[in-house]
This record gives structure tokens, sequence and C-alpha cells, in this order.
């Protein structure tokens, strides 16, 4: 009975609330971005030296409790949504702060506006940087202007509590997507400077069964359309509508114990799209193409006890992933027998021990260790659609005496692997293989003597004709100010004896993507303006030579995963169409032995 009594003491102990106002930062908080329970009144001070990347309000609290949320930090800082009233990550800057309450009634802790506005008081939205325009009965506007500029990056929630529908003019909005509000729902808007437009980072997405939309959707009336199957709600077949606004977005998506199907008609792509139970689609309308593009969709994956035989199942989705490795191998794989135009297979391997990939169109390929491969199909079939690029790895030993052989390994070959997975998300045709790893210092009174010598140290050139490596990176300990890699670039036409890069240990992983980028004759999005194969920026995203901070290389057939910008511009910005080309060029250079 005294533990009985004992235990539930600690649990009153530990939602007794602190009314004492609290000022804490990363470094009184065990460097964590998690902020503790607790407190009434709790200050979060970010600023330099002092400074978490990743911010999470506390999981719990009393009514009324409030957590402020303060920066002087340089870098930017993201406040998780989990345990808020808002759709989205927060991200905070230098000289922003945002204060939190937290209501009993949701659990939540929600985001506490500067003003509350009627839409009457259009005016004054610029006046704020965080601000909501509540919309009811009594205060209704059939249209809503947003104000043509206001402080960069601020807030502005829009919510209905209306019977009646507002639009919202989509001028001053960066795409003239359908904008309209309905009660209960809210759209959350920031606004960018550099772009002199509201961005819209929410919108609430209105709901529909598909048998009211019935299987030929005419068009959509929202933004954001959702369109759901489920077993006493099922159609066999979806058609999306032939025009919306531009960058509408529709999801589909299926409770169903029965397969349905949505349509090509209308979608940039010829793909298979099957919904199946618990599926998910989301397109988004390009206005200047007159298509749906495929935002995100299903994916066969088959691992492990899955891959039992060396036929391959029919094509459900846009891509199938076969993952290969020793406990599921087999001697010969045949891809799919019914397939779509589109529709891809990639093979990944980690056994031992090649594969011989074959299909009933004639293609032939072996699958060796640590590879992966794409295939496409066509009119005419099966065919390969990447080429394999040996990478050899080279680490400076002072790399290894400061975080660890391992670590070290490890940080390379998820380099090598963020490489990869842009570009594939780029549909640029080629993956990188691991050849080889050897520990090396390269000597060089600078970075670009360094670099000069990499190709020149007998270690590293022995190496790469023993493994057969087509390109060589070096992971460097040297520090330079404002550098974080550099790259051989191959503006005419690459060439063994210029496929070398290196990257500071100091800097991320994402330097190996940028730097090899250039080795295939690829250039920053601020150089030469008369090539058009150079990098994307964007305020919104860049690609791997423009900001790198999106898992893209530039092209104008690609668009970004959240905003849908278009990475490129034809004619004139189009990595991609270089990278496909040298592709074959570079995989040539060596054979590979290992």
């Amino acid at each position: 009975m005294k533990l009985k009594k004992t235990i539930i003491l600690s649990l009153l102990c530990l939602f007794i609330t602190d009314a004492t106002a609290v000022l804490i930062s990363p470094n009184s908080n065990q460097l964590q971005g998690t902020l503790p329970i607790g407190h009434e009144n709790l200050t979060f001070q970010l600023r330099d030296g002092d400074w978490v990347p990743n911010l999470f309000l506390p999981w719990y609290g009393q009514d009324g409790d409030t957590v402020i949320i303060k920066s002087s930090a340089a870098y930017a800082s993201q406040i998780s949504n989990l345990k808020t009233d808002l759709p989205f990550p927060l991200s905070i800057k230098n000289n922003q702060s945002y204060q939190f309450k937290f209501n009993a009634k949701t659990r939540l802790w929600h985001l506490q506006f500067e003003k509350t506005l009627s839409p009457n008081q259009s005016p004054d939205f610029n006046q704020a940087a965080l601000q909501t325009v509540v919309i009811n009965d009594d205060n209704w506007v059939s249209s809503l202007r947003l104000p043509q500029g206001a402080r960069d990056g601020s807030m502005l929630k829009i919510s209905s509590e209306s019977q009646k529908t507002t639009r919202i003019n989509s001028e001053g909005v960066l795409f003239a997507s359908t904008l309209s509000l309905k009660k209960d729902e809210a759209h959350w808007y920031r606004y960018y400077q550099a772009l002199n437009k509201w961005v819209a980072e929410s919108t609430t997405a209105r709901q529909f069964d598909v048998k009211k939309v019935g299987p030929k959707m005419v068009t959509v009336n929202a933004a954001l359309t959702q369109v759901n199957f489920s077993d006493a709600n099922w159609l066999e077949n979806l058609t999306l509508p032939v025009n919306a606004q531009d960058r509408d977005r529709i999801i589909v998506t299926s409770t169903a114990a029965w397969p349905a199907k949505i349509n090509n008609t209308n979608i940039n792509s010829n793909a298979s799209l099957t919904l199946l139970k618990n599926d998910r689609y989301e397109f988004v309308f390009i206005a200047d193409q007159e298509k749906w593009i495929i935002d995100s969709a299903p994916m066969t994956a088959l691992v492990e006890k899955k891959l039992v035989q060396s036929q391959l199942p029919d094509v459900l989705y846009p891509v199938t992933k076969v993952i290969v490795n020793p406990s599921n191998w087999q001697a010969a794989l045949q891809l799919p027998n019914k397939a779509q135009i589109d529709d891809k297979v990639i093979l990944e391997s980690s056994a031992l021990q090649t594969i011989q990939v074959s299909s009933k169109n004639g293609l032939k390929a072996s699958l060796r260790n640590g590879e992966t491969q794409r295939y496409i199909y066509t009119a005419k079939g099966w065919v390969a659609d990447s080429h394999t690029i040996d990478l050899l790895l080279v680490i400076d030993p002072a790399v290894v005496m400061k975080i660890g052989e391992s670590a070290a390994k490890l940080r390379l070959l998820a380099g090598l692997e963020l490489t990869n997975l842009t570009a594939q998300n780029s549909n640029a045709q080629f993956y990188m293989r691991q050849a080889g790893v050897v520990n090396q210092a390269i000597q060089g009174k600078d970075l670009y003597e360094v670099m000069d010598n990499i190709l020149l140290t007998p270690t590293v050139l022995s190496e790469r004709n023993r493994v057969g490596a087509d390109m060589v990176y070096y992971e460097s300990n040297e520090q330079a100010k404002g550098i974080c890699g550099l790259g051989f670039s191959s503006i005419n036409a690459p060439k063994p004896d210029s496929m070398v890069a290196l990257g500071l240990n100091s800097c991320g992983i994402s330097v190996m993507r940028h730097e090899l980028g250039h080795n295939f004759g690829l250039q920053h999005y601020n150089d030469d303006q008369d090539t058009i194969h150079r990098g994307f920026n964007h305020i919104l995203g860049s690609t791997a030579m423009g900001g790198n901070n999106l898992n893209y290389y530039s092209s104008p057939k690609l668009y970004s995963p959240k905003y849908a910008v278009r990475l490129g511009e034809a004619g004139k910005i189009d990595a991609v169409s270089l990278l496909n080309k040298n592709a074959p060029i570079i995989s040539g250079f060596r054979t590979a032995k290992m």
C-alpha cells in the first residue's frame, strides 16, 4: 500500500506546474531541443554558440501554460508541429519569437497571434509578423485580397466559420490555384520579399467520396481536394479533370478491399496507377503544361522473403524496387511480364554473388554486389535506364583520427547514397557504386594543390587501377574559409584524369553530390549564364548545383516536392541533360574489377 501511494504522489509531482517564469537555452537543457514540462511560463532562448537545429514543445502542460521561443542565432531552427495546432513545422530565424499556449481541451500547444483581424481590415494585414483573419457570417466577404507587401517571413492564417464561401484573390500569391474557403477550413500563407509574393504553406483538404465525384472528375473547387475510396464507396476507375488552376492538388486515398485504377488520361505519365487498400497518391496540376504530374505515389518494395522466385510480379505502381541481400539472393531475375510505358524497376544488391537480369523482350544484364540499376518500360519492352559509375573513396587519416574509421567510412557511404538518391529523384541515368575505400593523406600547400595531387599520389593511383574506379572522391580534414569542396569541371568532355573531387569533413555530406556534379561538367547556378548545364536557385529550395538543399539536379521536367516550383527552364537551366549525356562516357572509363 505504501508503494502505491508513493507512485501516485510521484505522478502528481510530475504534473505540478512551476509558476515562476523560467528562462533556459540549449546549453542549460543538456544541448537538447526538447523543451521540459512543468513550467507555467517558459522561455527558450537560441543564440550563436547556444543553438540546436530542431525544437519540440513539451509533451504535456497545464491549461494556460505558455512557452516563448526566441532566437538571436545566425542559423534558423525548426519548431516541430508535434503537440501543436500547426499543420506544418515552423522555422524560427534571427530576431524572431513565437509564443504558444497550452489548451487542456485539445491537449495541444496553440500558436498565439500578434493580431486577430476581420476580413474587412485588409489594409492592416502587413502590420504584424504573425496574424490571423477570421471570417464568420456576421463579418463575411465574398472575396479577400492579400496585401501587396509585408515583412519578410510574415505568417497569415485565414480561417472561416461562415456558411458562405469566400474566394481569396490569387493576385499576389505565388501560384494562382483555386483559393476558396468554406466553413471550418483554413489557409496559411507566408510572405517572401524576394518573390514579392505570398506562398501557401498549408490549405485544408476538401474531402469527397469517390461516388459523389464520379468516375470522371469534371473540376475541382479547392486548392487541395481529397478523393476517398472505401468498401461502401468504391468505383473501378477514376479520371482526373481536364483542367484546373495552376498548382491545384488532388489526393486520392483508399481503405477499400478491392483494387481500383487511376486512369492516365490528363496525367503526364503512362505509368501504372493501381489503387490498393491504404494507398495514397498526390497529383499537382501544372497550368502551362495542361497536365497533372505525380507528386507522390505508392511503391512496390520487394525485400527479403517477398522475393521468393526469379520472375518479378506484374507492375502495380510507377516504381518497383527490388532489394537483394545474401538471404534472398536469386541467381537470375526476370523483369515483370506485365507493365505500362514509363514504369520503372530499380534493382539494388548487397549479395556477394552476381545476378543475371533478363526480360522477355531480350534484355540481358548482370547485377553486381553493391550495384543499383534502373530499368524503364518502353514501347519495345524493358530497357536499361541507368549506368553504373564505380567510385573510389579516399579518406584523410586525420579524419580517421578525429571521428574514427567506422564513422569516417559511414559518412562517405551516406554521401554516396545521397548522391544516388538525388540522381534517382532527377531521373539522371546513373548510380554510384563504391569500388573501394583507402586511407591516404594527400599533400599540398592548399586545397587546390591537394586536388592536383590526388591522382598523382601512388597509393590512390594504384588502388584506382586495381579496383577499376571511374571516379575518385577524397574526404579531407583541411580547413578553408568559405569552401566545402572542390571538383574538376569537365566543361567540354569528361576525361579520366579529371574525374576527381574532394570534400571537407567539416561540411555536410551533400558536398559529394555537388562536387561530383562538377566532374560531369555541371556549373553553379550563378556561373556562365550562357550554359544551360547549371544549378537552379530559388528561395523555396535549390538544386544540388544551386543552394544544394533539395535532393534534385536541375531540369525543366522536375518540380520541388512541397511547392511544385519548376526546377529548371527549358533551354536555359537543365543539368540532367548533361548528366545523362556524360553518364555512359564516365561509366566506361574503367572496367570494374571488384
